[in-house]
């Protein structure tokens, strides 16, 4: 996209000249706010900006530049209305009925924060391995604008979770690299993994999920044993327990108050 911007700005050159700077997800500005004042649409009660044509699955970019041009007139209007189909399906209730978000609850962010995930939180991730579009499949200001009838193939977006769980880095990249939520790199995929399989109650790949509480990271244990716990308790227990004398605090302390949750 960063470069659509460029190509834009290059084309408008060839009739004045000017200084730019393109602006995607990186700019030291808020980019919703940016486009909203620019006339491009006004927030939805799930903190998106909606556009009146486009709804809001749209990408946000724009150039900032020295050329003087007329302000355009931000939009205003309520577009939500008594409308709350987005708080009511919200998974972990990230939405206010007043409008506004709890990032901290949204599962979207949830797959990419590095920070600890409370255990109920990671119920309400269900199967997402990256970024969550709920709230904006079920908003009627997308009902027009979803491609229903697409004819694209989308295998190219499926996880193989058994794969994931033992990639390298570099075979990550080379399979996942081009994807947006690539940046976060592998152990944020292999967490949300984890946290898939246990919530997809994944019998068959108990003995997968229980190698990785060989991992040289404390997350990626932590979160095994969690997965290991809804997937079949009687074995996860007594495998847990066994391992508590090979682990450090930290992630002693993690199992202990795993196990004593589910006794």
């Amino acid at each position: 996209f960063n470069s659509l911007l460029i190509k834009l700005a290059e084309e408008i050159r060839h009739h004045l000249a000017f200084k730019f700077l393109p602006c995607v997800d990186t700019s030291p500005l808020i980019d919703k706010e940016v486009c909203r004042l620019a006339g491009l649409g006004n927030y939805g009660k799930n903190s998106l900006l909606i556009n009146d044509d486009k709804g809001s699955f749209i990408y946000l970019g724009y150039l900032l530049t020295d050329i003087e041009t007329e302000a355009d007139i931000p939009i205003e209007k309520d577009i939500c209305g008594t409308c709350s189909i987005c708080v009511k399906s919200c998974p972990n209730r990230a939405i206010s009925e007043r409008g506004g978000i709890d990032p901290k609850r949204c599962v979207s962010y949830l797959t990419q924060t590095k920070n600890y995930i409370p255990t109920d939180y990671r119920e309400k991730m269900g199967r997402q391995i990256y970024g969550c579009d709920i709230c904006q499949v079920v908003c009627p200001l997308n009902k027009d604008v979803l491609n229903k009838e697409a004819k694209e193939d989308y295998s190219d977006l499926l996880v193989d979770l058994k794969e994931l769980l033992i990639m390298s880095n570099k075979a990550f990249m080379n399979k996942y690299g081009h994807r947006a939520g690539s940046w976060r790199g592998r152990n944020i995929w292999k967490r949300n993994a984890l946290i898939s399989i246990g919530n997809l109650n994944l019998a068959s790949m108990f003995q997968d999920v229980k190698a990785e509480l060989q991992n040289s990271s404390d997350m990626i244990k932590i979160y095994a044993a969690w997965s290991l716990l809804k997937i079949n308790k009687p074995r996860a227990r007594d495998i847990l327990y066994e391992n508590l004398k090979y682990e450090n605090v930290d992630v002693k302390k993690e199992y202990l108050k795993l196990l004593e949750a589910e006794i």
